[in-house]
């Protein structure tokens, strides 16, 4: 994986959260990290590159075009996807990188797509020592840890380890398209399983 041309390929750039984290990286990536974001739309893609001054690598492909996926995946050693809903877009670049060994991340918040992926994808990317890590962000941080805090409360203070814990959240504010859309195409996913 050295010979690859990237450390890092963002996938959704040009959405909310990319755009977020485009700037995130222009401002703390260590100088050295070789980088470059991707997507469906050169000009959007251009205009949050050139946005911020880059002069970083812009790469085009719909994730439903298995060869641009492929020729994107296999030129980084991550993969790290904005671009939800996941379910209807994430598949395709889980799929590359398992078969071409570059670790996956992303910050979906759909436990049933996740689920799939493990089922799908898990055996075939550790057999191959590539890491896929769904939901690394701001939907799974809270609940993960507290949840091993509640965990880790009722083991040292009742002493019987913990069988199952529920979680309930409350929002304020308003969501952002993606994750808008996300919601929307989970509860379509839920309706038609009922």
């Amino acid at each position: 994986m050295s010979e690859r041309d990237f450390d890092v390929v963002l996938y959704g750039a040009s959405g909310f959260t990319g755009r977020q984290t485009v700037t995130y990286f222009a401002t703390h990536a260590p100088a050295d990290l070789r980088w470059a974001i991707a997507g469906r739309n050169r000009e959007r893609l251009e205009r949050v590159r050139d946005a911020l001054g880059l002069t970083i690598d812009v790469l085009v492909a719909d994730s439903a075009d298995v060869h641009a996926v492929d020729g994107i995946v296999g030129r980084t050693r991550v993969g790290l996807s904005t671009a939800g809903p996941f379910a209807l877009y994430g598949t395709p670049l889980v799929d590359a990188c398992v078969r071409f060994g570059t670790h996956y991340v992303d910050i979906t918040g759909d436990g049933a797509w996740v689920a799939e992926l493990v089922r799908r994808y898990h055996d075939c990317a550790a057999s191959g020592g590539t890491r896929i890590v769904p939901g690394c962000g701001y939907d799974s941080v809270p609940s993960d840890l507290g949840t091993m805090l509640v965990a880790r409360h009722v083991q040292e203070t009742l002493g019987q380890p913990c069988v199952e814990i529920r979680g309930y959240f409350r929002m304020r504010g308003g969501l952002n398209g993606g994750t808008a859309a996300t919601a929307m195409h989970s509860a379509a996913t839920w309706e038609r399983r009922a």
